[in-house]
Order: structure tokens, then C-alpha cells, then sequence
């Protein structure tokens, strides 16, 4: 279910000016009161949590990205959100991808293996 970046705004009791921090606050404390683990009798818990959980991902994504310079001004509804970097694991030892900072570096290959078998 995917829905508008002002539902999303909505979901979270924010106003389309909200900054960062805003989404973050609004996210914690709806989380707390809306956990399912904290209204067992309520059979409508957990898709209140998903929803809330699904507004804070998408809207922090895109203002992580406006913050970085990767994205818009604000998030359109028609901007989903950005990708992972994709790893290049099959290069034959040649490079790899420095998984926390997401830059590819170069490895050194290892030293060739030699294997002899002697009978007898």
C-alpha cells in the first residue's frame, strides 16, 4: 500500500514543513503508543504500526536525501525511495565495496595457491 507523501505527513500528525528531527519524534512516540505488543486486544494494532513505520521510512529517506544534496526540496508522491548501493562482489578479487562508508576500494589479490601431490 503505498501512499502520498501528504498522507504520509498525516500518518505522522506533521505538516509538509516538517524537518528530520520532526519525523523522528513523531515516528518514536506514535511507535510507543501504537505497538502491537502494547495493544494486544486490539486486532487493528499492528497495521496502525505499519502504516507509521512506512510514513517514517519513506519521509526520512527522502529528507536524509534532501539534507545530503541527493534529492528535491521535498519529497513528490511520485518519488520512491532511493535504492541501496548495489555491491560488486563478482570482480575476481580486484575491488570491493567499503560497506560502511559505500565507496569501492581497491584488494589486493591473493598470492597464488601451488598444490603438489607426491606418491609413493
Amino acid at each position: 500500500m503505498t501512499a502520498s507523501t501528504a498522507d504520509y505527513y498525516g500518518i505522522l500528525g506533521l505538516t509538509s514543513d516538517a524537518t528530520l528531527a520532526d519525523v523522528k519524534n513523531a515516528y518514536h512516540r506514535l511507535a510507543r503508543q501504537h505497538h502491537p505488543d502494547r495493544n494486544n486486544a486490539d486486532p487493528r494494532a499492528i497495521d496502525r504500526f505499519r502504516r507509521i513505520t512506512e510514513a517514517y521510512e519513506y519521509l526520512s529517506a527522502h529528507l536524509k536525501d534532501n539534507a545530503n544534496g541527493n534529492g528535491h526540496s521535498r519529497p513528490g508522491p511520485a518519488a520512491p525511495p532511493r535504492a541501496p548501493p548495489q555491491s560488486h562482489i563478482f570482480e575476481g578479487g580486484t575491488a570491493c565495496v567499503d560497506l560502511a562508508h559505500g565507496r569501492r576500494r581497491s584488494v589486493a589479490s591473493p598470492p597464488p595457491c601451488r598444490v603438489s601431490l607426491a606418491t609413493g
